[in-house]
């Protein structure tokens, strides 16, 4: 799963959260648990 910073800001994913590979994630997010991102 690609986390990129941005601006010095880097995403928080907690283990729980379930990413699909193809989503970008990028700068000042913070998930919280057990998320479900999809693409």
């Amino acid at each position: 799963m690609p986390l990129y910073e941005f601006e010095g800001k880097r995403p928080v994913i907690p283990d729980s959260c379930f990413i699909h590979p193809q989503a970008v994630i990028i700068g000042e997010v913070k998930m919280g648990e057990n998320c479900f991102v999809g693409a």
